[in-house]
């Protein structure tokens, strides 16, 4: 599994380039209206998020997974998938506790391909950006979904213990 970090002042920018995902994008969960992230197809426009959180374009998650379904279209080869997220514990954003890959041919059925692990310390202060990513070998797919695993409530050393975590994403991509 390849991780993508990037770390840098709060107003830095991400310069990495990401190719736009052709296809469709179905979110089986609302993200909040105050973080749109510019709407459901956002998370494949190839824009990624910088380190201000109200840039526009970054979606968020108010305790609850995020997911969201891929269509290609037609059936392709797959061999990495990702999504990217960010960290920022002050506000009550942490990474997602794990990222899920599966794929499909019908769109009914899902075998899971892959799961990534958070491994950034959630008392990191400031602001981090990961990628979750899996390599999956050579497989094909016309359906991607990816499930990211919220918390769901803020850990008890927080000062917002017990209150609903958010997890932010700005980008999936697959090649």
């Amino acid at each position: 599994m390849d991780i993508g970090l990037f770390r840098g002042p709060e107003n830095a920018e991400v310069t990495k380039t990401v190719r736009k995902v052709e296809g469709t994008v179905s979110l089986g969960t609302a993200y909040s209206l105050k973080y749109t992230g510019g709407g459901a197809g956002a998370v494949t426009d190839g824009i990624r998020g910088s380190y201000e959180i109200t840039d526009g374009r970054w979606q968020g998650y108010e305790g609850v997974d995020f997911t969201a379904t891929l269509d290609l279209g037609s059936i392709h080869p797959v061999s990495k998938v990702w999504a990217g997220f960010l960290q920022q514990q002050g506000s009550w954003i942490f990474m997602p506790q794990s990222v899920e890959y599966s794929i499909s041919d019908d769109g009914k059925d899902f075998m899971r391909v892959a799961v990534v692990k958070n491994s950034i310390n959630e008392k990191d202060e400031g602001t981090v950006i990961r990628d979750f990513t899996a390599r999956i070998g050579n497989r094909k797919a016309r359906y991607i979904r990816i499930q990211a695993h919220n918390r769901g409530i803020c850990p008890a050393w927080h000062p917002g213990a017990g209150k609903k975590a958010w997890i932010f994403v700005d980008e999936t991509g697959i090649k």
